[in-house]
């Protein structure tokens, strides 16, 4: 267990992870956030797993305060985000994860140079307003861009993937990538 209190939100991941059920933050009242940290801290197996069962990240709505970094290290499970909302940059940077999913997410950035993903890597409708970073990253699966908006980072640069080795496939669509204009929402 983590050395800080969790909250409603993050204790029903902590407990879900596990047995990697789904947490849908999306309803009512339900609050919604949930820390980069307490996210990283699953990812790297802090609550330990079931026989039996797979252990999942597995959040629907949340808001993710805090930074969700990997930055060299080995996720134990896989990463599957729908409809949430990151207030800082996500960082994959000489990481080894399996499958990440954030679909139709909101993020400020997204650095995975050098990463090594052992599954799919989907960001399918998902926005990222400050640049996607893949330099020399390895996909052993998929990488999926479809509907996906990306703005320029700081030195204008929207997609970077110098060396970027896919072998499974890239989905694409005519449409697939779309770079969006500095204060487009």
């Amino acid at each position: 267990m983590v050395d800080w209190d969790l909250t409603e939100p993050e204790q029903r991941l902590w407990e879900a992870f596990p047995s990697g059920e789904w947490v849908d933050l999306r309803s009512g009242d339900t609050e919604r956030a949930v820390r980069g940290e307490v996210l990283t801290a699953l990812l790297l197996g802090a609550a330990g797993d079931e026989p039996g069962r797979r252990p999942a990240v597995r959040v629907r709505g949340a808001v993710v305060t805090g930074r969700l970094d990997l930055m060299g290290s080995t996720a134990v499970c896989p990463l599957v985000c729908e409809h949430c909302h990151f207030e800082n940059p996500l960082r994959f940077v000489e990481a080894t994860t399996g499958t990440v999913r954030l679909v139709d997410c909101e993020m400020p950035s997204v650095n995975a140079a050098r990463l090594n993903a052992r599954g799919i890597v989907n960001l399918h409708r998902s926005r990222v307003d400050g640049g996607l970073r893949f330099d020399r990253a390895t996909i052993a699966g998929d990488i999926v861009l479809i509907g996906t908006e990306v703005g320029a980072d700081a030195e204008g640069v929207a997609l970077a993937a110098e060396g970027l080795v896919v072998d499974g496939n890239c989905s694409k669509t005519r449409r697939s990538l779309t770079a969006i204009s500095p204060g487009v929402r």
